[in-house]
């Protein structure tokens, strides 16, 4: 500790995030992803997965991926926007190549589902009420298969599926 120097930041209010015109993303209407301060990168938009935060946090603890550090994860109750509070990576799209291929190097997991065996939460195959029929996780792929086949069943016409 003798050299070392401890910086204590201030994560971004809401208004700071808002009031931040530096865009680091290709703008859509969906989500974007802006600088705030020096030090904070923030997504932010309706359509974030909760688990964007939990997957990140995942990948920096189990390999060597160079994610970014997720300091906030929240959504706004007024206007249930969502956002990402991290540290800004300078020149991060530069190494995705490689993060890539860290990443492949996961063991994969010995079902289909989301991280920590918990059921699917995309628009295919959630269910109100997470059915494991449909929204798994599956075992294998054919019983994921049989879910999208039986998802598609309650929200299809017969001669679509």
């Amino acid at each position: 500790m003798d050299n070392e120097i401890h910086t204590i930041l201030e994560l971004p209010t809401i208004a700071d995030i808002e009031a931040s015109t530096d865009v680091l993303s290709i703008r859509t209407n969906a989500i974007k992803v802006v600088r705030v301060k020096e030090h904070f990168a923030v997504k932010i938009g309706y359509s974030i997965p909760p688990l964007e935060a939990e997957n990140m946090k995942f990948v920096a603890a189990n390999s060597n991926v160079p994610v970014p550090k997720v300091y906030a994860n929240f959504v706004d109750p007024e206007t249930k926007k969502r956002y990402v509070v991290m540290d800004f990576v300078p020149a991060i799209s530069k190494r995705i190549k490689q993060a890539i291929n860290e990443l492949r190097t996961i063991p994969t997991p010995d079902y289909f589902g989301n991280l920590n065996e918990t059921p699917y939460i995309d628009g295919v195959l959630s269910t109100p009420d997470n059915n494991p029929v449909i929204s798994g996780p599956f075992k294998d792929q054919k019983q994921m298969n049989q879910g999208i086949l039986e998802k598609l069943g309650q929200t299809q016409s017969p001669h679509n599926i």
